[in-house]
C-alpha cells in the first residue's frame, strides 16, 4: 500500500489525491513490493508545486510498517517522521531534528541558508554545525584583520599629526593620544570610586593655561578681568560663562567649532600622562615645588606660565598657578560617572575646577585626582582655564 510523502498517511491503490493533506499522487506502484532501494517508490506533489516534493521513502510492504534508519525502531503515527534532507535517511522524531528549530539561536551564514533549511539527522547536523563553525571562524578572523588594519591606519594617521600646534592668537597645543586610565583616588570621598575611563579620540590640549595676551587677542585690550596683570601671566578672575564667550569668539575668528573646555576626565587623563601615582612625577610631595606654584612658593600671586617643569606629556602648570575650569557640572562623587571621557553635565549649577592654585592650595589640592567645586558666578583671582582643540 502506498504512502503520502507529504503527510505520511496510507493511500488507497487508486487514489489520485491524499485525503489528509490534498497532495496529488504523481505515481505509485500497483504491486507494493519495495525492497529497500530509493528507485521504486511513491512520490506526491504538493498542491500547486511544480516538482516532485521529497526524497523517496523506503517502505517494508511485508509488514506495512516504517522503520527509522537511525535507531531501527518502528515509526508510529502519520506525521512522526521525516527524511534527512542531507543524506536521505528516514528518521523518527526521537532521532530526527528540525534544523530550523535547532538553528533558531544561531546566526546561519548566508552561504549556508539555501543548502540547509529542512530536517537533518543528528550525524548530518554535526557536519552542518562544523561547517557553520568554520564559516564563523573565517568571519571572525576577517573581522579581526579588518580591525587590525583600521588600527594600524589610525596609528599611521596619528604619527602624521604634528606633536604641537600653534593657533592664530599664539596659543600652543600639545597632542594627547587616545587611551584608557583609572580616574579618581581613595584619598577623598569626592574622588571615589576609582573607575576606568576610555578616551576614544586624540585631542590637542593647551600646553599652558590661557594667558592674558591670548585673552586680549580675542576679547579686546580693554577687557582683561585679571587681578594680577601681565601678558604671560595666566588670565584669571574669569567666570565660567566668560570662558564660554571667549571660546565662541575664538571659534568664529578661526571659522571652526573645534575649541572647547576639556571634560574633567580629559583633563585628568592629560594631567596623569600615563601615570597612576598621586602626582605625574611620583608619590612624593617633596618634589611639587619643581612643578607647581602653590601656597608654599607662590609669594601670594600668579606667575608667568611655563616656568616650572612639565609633566611627561609636555604640559606645564597642570598643578598650581591657577585652578582651571572644565566643562563638567560638579558631582559629590563618581557614582554614575561616564566612562567614555565626555563631560558629565546632567545636574547642578556648580562647575568643576582642576589642578589647584597659588593660593591656600597645599600639596593635597595639587594632586592629579584633586577636584574643586566652583561657583560659576564667582570671580576668583585663582581661577583660569586651559583650551582643548578637537582633532
Amino acid at each position: 500500500m502506498p504512502f503520502c510523502l507529504n503527510c505520511g498517511c496510507k493511500l488507497p491503490e487508486a487514489a489520485k489525491f491524499c485525503s489528509e493533506c490534498g497532495a496529488e499522487v504523481a505515481a505509485h506502484e500497483t504491486s507494493p513490493t519495495v525492497t529497500g532501494g530509493m528507485d521504486d517508490s511513491v512520490a506526491v506533489r504538493s498542491p500547486g508545486a511544480g516538482s516532485v516534493y521529497a526524497p523517496s521513502i523506503t517502505v517494508s510492504t511485508e509488514q506495512e510498517k516504517r522503520y527509522c534508519d537511525i535507531c531501527k525502531n518502528e515509526i508510529a503515527g502519520k506525521r512522526e517522521f521525516a527524511p534527512c534532507t542531507h543524506c536521505g535517511k528516514l528518521m523518527c522524531n526521537m532521532c530526527g531534528d528540525n534544523f530550523k528549530l535547532r538553528a533558531g539561536n544561531l546566526e546561519i551564514p548566508e552561504e549556508l541558508r539555501e543548502e540547509y533549511f529542512e530536517p537533518l539527522c543528528w550525524e548530518c547536523w554535526k557536519e552542518v554545525k562544523a561547517e557553520i563553525n568554520r564559516v564563523d571562524r573565517d568571519r571572525e578572523q576577517a573581522r579581526r584583520r579588518q580591525e587590525e588594519e583600521k588600527r594600524l591606519m589610525r596609528e599611521k594617521e596619528e604619527r602624521k599629526r604634528p606633536k604641537t600646534l600653534t593657533n592664530s592668537i599664539g596659543t600652543k597645543f600639545t597632542l594627547i593620544s587616545k587611551g584608557e586610565f583609572y580616574m579618581g583616588s581613595e584619598e577623598s570621598d569626592d574622588e571615589r570610586p576609582v573607575h576606568k575611563v576610555r578616551i576614544n579620540n586624540p585631542f590637542y590640549l593647551g600646553t599652558y593655561p590661557v594667558t592674558q595676551r591670548e585673552w586680549k587677542a580675542v576679547m579686546g585690550d580693554n577687557n582683561n578681568p585679571s587681578h594680577f596683570k601681565g601678558e604671560d601671566l595666566p588670565v584669571e578672575t574669569v567666570l565660567w560663562d566668560d570662558v564660554q564667550k571667549f571660546i565662541k569668539k575664538l571659534n568664529a575668528k578661526e571659522g571652526t567649532d573645534k575649541y572647547r573646555l576639556p571634560s574633567e576626565a580629559e583633563w585628568e587623563y592629560a594631567c596623569r600622562a600615563g601615570t597612576s601615582t598621586r602626582y605625574s612625577f611620583g608619590d612624593s610631595e617633596s618634589e611639587l615645588g619643581e612643578y607647581a606654584w602653590y601656597d608654599y612658593n607662590s609669594d601670594g600671586q600668579t606667575h608667568p606660565v611655563g616656568q616650572k617643569k612639565p609633566n611627561p606629556w609636555g604640559l606645564f602648570d597642570m598643578y598650581g598657578n591657577v585652578w582651571e575650569w572644565v566643562q563638567d557640572n560638579w558631582h559629590d562623587n563618581y557614582h554614575g560617572a561616564l566612562a567614555d571621557g565626555s563631560a558629565w553635565e546632567d545636574s547642578g549649577a556648580d562647575r568643576v575646577g582642576r589642578g589647584g592654585s597659588w593660593r591656600y592650595d597645599f600639596t593635597m589640592r595639587c594632586r592629579s585626582a584633586a577636584r574643586g567645586c566652583c561657583d560659576p558666578s564667582d570671580r576668583d583671582g585663582s581661577l583660569g582655564f586651559r583650551l582643548l582643540w578637537e582633532v
